[in-house]
C-alpha cells in the first residue's frame, strides 16, 4: 500500500514514491511472466487499485514471519535463510534485474521451513540497463547495502552488490550488530569470541568457513567478492553441512534431558 499522509510533509516526494511503487508492481508482474519458477518466492501480484492519493495492490496470504521478527536461530538456520534468499535473488539476476534492498524486513520466512522464503519489497529493484538513469531513485540500507549502493556509484553497482547484502545480513544475524569499518577490508579478521562454543571441535572449522564467506561478500573491494552466486551458495551449503549435524546432536541431547527430568518427577 502507498498513501500520502499530509502530516509527513514533503508532498513533492509523492510522485517519486508513486513511481517507485508502480515500478515495483511492474517488476513483480514481469518476474511472474518471464521467470515462472520464481513465483513461489514472491507474493502473487494481484490487481492494482487506486483511491485518492493512495495506491493498493492485493497479495497472496502466507503464514510466517518477516525475518526481522525472528530472534532465535541456529547457525545453520541463519545460513539456510541466506541460501534461500540467494536462490531467489539469482532468478532476478538471470533476467536482468538487481534487487539492491536485501534486508531482514524485506524477507518473509514461511512457518513450515527456513529453507523457503518470499521477497516482499520490490520498489528498489532495478533493471541493470537502467542503472545510468539518474531519475531512478535507488534506496539503501545502512546495515546491509554495499558501499557502492550507499554512495550511489551507479557505474560500480552490479550483481556483486547483492552478494554484499546477503553477506551483511548473515553477519548481522550472527554478531547482532552492524559491520565495523575494518571488517569490510579484504584482509579483515573476524573475532567470533564465544559465539560458536557449542559447536565443540567444529568451532574452528566453522570460524574459518564463515570468515571466508565474509571476506568474499562484505568486502568493499568489489573484485574480492564472489565471482558468481553459485560460489556464494556453495559456501553457505558448506557451512550448513558442518553446522547442522552438531545442532541436531545438541537438540537430541536437550530432548533426552527433558525426558529424564519428567521421568524423575
Amino acid at each position: 500500500m502507498l498513501f500520502y499522509n499530509p502530516e509527513y510533509g514533503c508532498k513533492e516526494m509523492v510522485p517519486v514514491l508513486r513511481r517507485r511503487f508502480l515500478n515495483g508492481y511492474e517488476v513483480m508482474k514481469d518476474l511472474h511472466v518471464r521467470m515462472q519458477e520464481a513465483r513461489n518466492e514472491m507474493p502473487n501480484y494481484g490487481e492494482l487499485y487506486g483511491g485518492g492519493d493512495s495506491l493498493y495492490w492485493f497479495m497472496s496470504y502466507d503464514e510466517g514471519k518477516c525475518y526481522d521478527e525472528i530472534k532465535e536461530e541456529t547457525l545453520s538456520q541463519i545460513c539456510a535463510v541466506a541460501l534461500a534468499t540467494a536462490r531467489a535473488v539469482e532468478k532476478y539476476h538471470k533476467i536482468g534485474y538487481l534487487h539492491l534492498d536485501i534486508k531482514p524486513e524485506n524477507i518473509f520466512v514461511l512457518s513450515q521451513t527456513k529453507d523457503y522464503i518470499k521477497l516482499i519489497d520490490f520498489d528498489n529493484v532495478v533493471r541493470k540497463e537502467e542503472l545510468g538513469d539518474e531519475s531512478i531513485l535507488i534506496g539503501c540500507s545502512k546495515e546491509t547495502s554495499a558501499l557502492e549502493v550507499r554512495a550511489d556509484k551507479r557505474s560500480r553497482i552490479s550483481e556483486a552488490s547483492d552478494y554484499y547484502s546477503i553477506g551483511a545480513m548473515v553477519f548481522g544475524r550472527i554478531f547482532k550488530r552492524g559491520i565495523h569499518f575494518n571488517e569490510s577490508k579484504y584482509a579483515a579478521r573476524y573475532d567470533f569470541g564465544g559465539l560458536l562454543e557449542e559447536y565443540g571441535d567444529k568451532k574452528k572449522e566453522l570460524e574459518n568457513e564463515l570468515s571466508s564467506f565474509f571476506k568474499h561478500t562484505i568486502c568493499d573491494f568489489m573484485k574480492g567478492r564472489y565471482a558468481s552466486m553459485e560460489e556464494l551458495k556453495a559456501q553457505l551449503e558448506k557451512i550448513i553441512k558442518i553446522a547442522r549435524p552438531v545442532e541436531e546432536k545438541i537438540e537430541t541431547a536437550k530432548i533426552l534431558k527433558r525426558a529424564l527430568c519428567l521421568m524423575k518427577k
